[in-house]
This record gives structure tokens, sequence and C-alpha cells, in this order.
């Protein structure tokens, strides 16, 4: 397709090109040209008006870490009820302790 844009030539290594073709299909693109466009413009212009902002792989990333979030703040209460009961106990004890020594 001609284009009166100009031409960029790169040679990434492996990794950053695998990196590139995973962000190419999360974001449904269908070339390189159009993946490297979008992440130099989110670069430069912080935005990627030409790709979805709610990819699948980053909601099921969210998701994730929501199920997460709400398991640490299940084990928190728990551990927070522990505690409490914990220290119920060596309350007593002390009071038995005293009413031991005296």
């Amino acid at each position: 397709m001609a284009t009166d844009n100009p031409r960029v030539a790169a040679y990434p290594p492996k990794r950053i090109y695998e990196r590139l073709v995973e962000f190419k299909n999360e974001q449904g693109l269908k070339s390189d040209s159009a993946a490297i466009i979008a992440i130099l413009e989110n670069y430069f212009f912080s935005s990627t008006p030409t790709t979805p902002s709610d990819t699948p792989s980053t909601t099921k990333r969210l998701d994730d870490l929501e199920g997460k979030f709400v398991a640490c703040l299940r084990k928190s209460h728990f551990l927070g009820r522990l505690i409490k009961a914990y220290n119920r106990i060596c309350k007593n004890l002390k009071l038995m302790h005293k009413q031991i020594l005296s």
C-alpha cells in the first residue's frame, strides 16, 4: 500500500520482537507497522486512538488482581478476628494467674 508517511526500519532483539507480536495480537492489530505506530503514539502523546483500551488480556489481569485483592481482604479480616480472640485469651489467662497468686 502506498503512503506519504516516512519509512522507519528497525532490527529489534528477539525478546522485543516477541513482545511486539504479543502487543499486536492483544490490540487486534494486523501489522507490525500498526503496532509500532500505536506504541509510538502512546509513548509520545500518551494516547492510542487506533487501539481499544480494554483488551481481553488487560481485563483478565484486572480480574485476577481483583480476586487476589478480595482474598487478601478475607484473610486480613480473619486475622483481625484471630488477634482479638488471642488478646481475649491472654487477658483471661492474666486474670486467672492473678487469682491463683492471690
